[in-house]
């Protein structure tokens, strides 16, 4: 999402329209295989974490033209975007290239280390955007509690670590609770299989505020990436998206 709203902001910048497609496809069951053989070689090389993922795939377009020229208008409006990296966290998460795969490292600190990491991203993020963009009451501030959250489903401790930081309820992450609970965790489709649930919610707050990618990184990549992406329900760079998901993957 941030790759595609710095497209259309540089075609913007001159003077021309911008459409991006966006896709996101995620395959996480083939890297069972790679846990399997490794297993056979030597029954303590034990891993489970690969069984946390689901197979899944989403996309959307971010266009420069909706609402314009007869277009159709936007599902949202991108307001701002950040990407932030966390330092010295190369071993909390990870895949190693293997014969049959990929070997996913995974630590339980991951939770603890994006909690930490979303509050203050998230006033940096907000103190990018003119307020009259965020009004949502009659204070002249607005806190993450004015806002419908989409928190990639990374799992149960990722959820409730988001929730106490930011001092928000069930309802407020209950796209993501739901999806997670459904679906599970399918990698970088996730987050976007979350907006997209979010329109199906008869009543929504006036902005929607997308966070949280804790990013899989190739061993090249010595930290976690953090994505923010502030997201409303109207304006000028939007997006309009479509998802899909294999429904035979299910959370257990």
């Amino acid at each position: 999402m941030c790759v595609a709203a710095n497209i259309a902001r540089g075609a913007t910048q001159r003077n021309k329209p911008a459409t991006v497609l966006v896709f996101a496809c995620e395959l996480c069951s083939i890297h069972l295989r790679c846990d399997l053989e490794a297993m056979m070689e030597d029954e303590t090389n034990f891993s489970i974490a690969s069984t946390l993922f689901s197979d899944g795939a989403a996309a959307f377009i971010m266009s420069t033209e909706f609402g314009s020229n007869g277009v159709a208008g936007p599902s949202y409006t991108v307001l701002s975007w950040k990407t932030a990296v966390l330092a010295d966290t190369q071993q909390h998460m990870s895949f190693l290239p293997c014969p049959s795969g990929f070997r996913l490292t995974l630590t339980k600190d991951v939770p603890d280390l994006t909690s930490e990491a979303i509050a203050p991203m998230f006033r940096t993020l907000l103190s990018s955007i003119p307020i009259q963009e965020l009004k949502t009451s009659d204070r002249m501030t607005c806190e993450a509690r004015d806002f419908d959250w989409a928190v990639h489903p990374g799992g149960l401790a990722i959820l409730k670590g988001a929730q106490r930081a930011l001092s928000l309820t069930d309802d407020h992450l209950r796209a993501s609770y739901d999806i997670y609970r459904t679906r599970g965790n399918s990698s970088s489709s996730s987050v976007l299989i979350v907006l997209d649930h979010l329109q199906d919610y008869q009543s929504h707050r006036k902005n929607i505020m997308d966070h949280l990618k804790a990013a899989k990184a190739l061993p090249s990549s010595s930290r976690l990436v953090e994505s923010l992406t502030n997201v409303s329900l109207g304006g000028n760079e939007e997006g309009r998206k479509e998802k899909s998901n294999d429904s035979k993957t299910r959370a257990t």
